[in-house]
């Protein structure tokens, strides 16, 4: 575990976050180790999650939760997590951008019930206070709502999209909504953590829209509640989210239920599904290939994944050696992508056909291999 949380540590993005979900038998475990790990001052919550109702049969206390700690990469990076605000206020529209109208924002005196009405300010504010929300009144941060009494309220105008609310340190969502799910979609797994759960952490660490476009990693992926909350949550509020799951397959889990699992909600949540496997390639062997030509042989998928295209040998091709260039040149399609590997020359002429072509040369990156190749000293 120490390893795979260093590992994850490292692929954080600086403003990411990390979700554990774990029982009460490990909690005091894992919080020492995530505090050493990732630095106790970036610890952003430690959830307690309602699972499970009733449990009349337990001899003694009826456990019905488990935990979800949370982690910053940087606590100072990290935008805080937030859910959508229980409006309560007429919603307008400026300049094509949406506001609600806050209201009770103004009060006479601090933490007690009662507006201070625009005519009252002075007295209850200060001479400050009125110059500020005159100027408020005029550049149209605020709004005078007239009330029955005579006077008006001063409504604050809040920006919808920047608007939230915090989260609870209690969060309610029952296993057997999970179990109900993978039900419908025709897949057998046991204890699936409901999509309710994920949808609302990963909504909670990307509801603002410059973070709508975050990938998502499960490195941990069972029945595929992951991917399938996070589609969910890009057709509800229009994000752009992509996930990544990994599994050791353990039980062909990742055959039988994750990829079968996400293949079902197809039609429902129509989107681009890719199934890899890993392997190993051995540091040394007999053979005369060197490792970075055995590396090559797998470098499609990776190309594949990064720019999400499908290595077509048509509108994109990875040409490996000089050898296979001319036919290269002849087959892409206009406007293709051509990923060449390090070391292959392209002609001027050569060069001149591409760019007829709209064609984009990609020279192969070497930190897909970086590491591996310097291991065994061929960088």
């Amino acid at each position: 575990m120490y390893s795979r949380l260093k590992i994850a540590k490292e692929l954080l993005h600086a403003k990411g976050v990390i979700f554990l979900s774990i029982d009460d038998n490990e909690f005091s475990q894992l919080k020492m180790l995530c505090d050493e790990i990732f630095d106790e001052n970036n610890n952003v919550a430690n959830f307690c999650i309602i699972r499970a109702e009733g449990g009349g049969m337990a001899k003694q206390v009826i456990k019905g939760h488990d935990y979800c700690l949370v982690y910053a990469k940087d606590i100072f990076s990290f935008s805080p997590l937030a859910k959508e605000k229980d409006i309560r206020g007429k919603i307008v529209e400026k300049d094509k951008i949406k506001y609600w109208i806050q209201e009770d924002w103004l009060r006479k005196e601090f933490g007690k019930y009662g507006n201070c009405h625009y005519e009252e300010v002075l007295q209850y504010k200060g001479e400050k206070v009125k110059k500020e929300i005159d100027e408020g009144l005029k550049n149209g941060e605020y709004v005078l709502i007239p009330k029955s009494n005579g006077m008006n309220i001063v409504g604050k105008l809040r920006r919808l999209d920047k608007d939230s609310s915090k989260f609870y340190s209690i969060l309610k969502h029952l296993n057997k909504s999970g179990a109900n799910e993978l039900k419908e979609l025709k897949v057998e797994f046991d204890y699936p953590k409901p999509s309710s759960l994920i949808k609302e952490l990963v909504s909670g660490a990307t509801f603002f829209s410059d973070r709508k476009e975050a990938i998502v990693l499960d490195f941990f992926a069972g029945s595929g509640t992951t991917g399938h909350a996070v589609m969910q949550l890009n057709k509800e509020d229009g994000g752009n989210r992509k996930y990544i799951l990994c599994t050791n397959n353990e039980n062909n889990i990742c055959e039988e239920v994750t990829y079968q699992r996400l293949k079902n909600i197809q039609e429902d949540l129509p989107h681009n599904l890719k199934y890899c496997k890993t392997d190993f390639i051995p540091k040394f062997s007999d053979d005369e290939e060197s490792v970075s030509d055995k590396m090559m042989e797998h470098i499609r998928e990776l190309i594949e994944l990064e720019y999400a295209i499908e290595i077509d040998g048509k509108k994109y091709i990875v040409l490996n050696d000089e050898e296979g260039l001319d036919e290269a040149i002849s087959k892409i399609e206009n406007d293709g992508k051509l990923f060449v590997r390090s070391g292959i020359f392209l002609s001027r002429s050569n060069q001149r056909i591409l760019e007829e072509k709209g064609v984009s040369i990609i020279e192969i990156p070497e930190y897909y291999f970086r590491e591996e190749l310097k291991e065994v000293g061929e960088l």
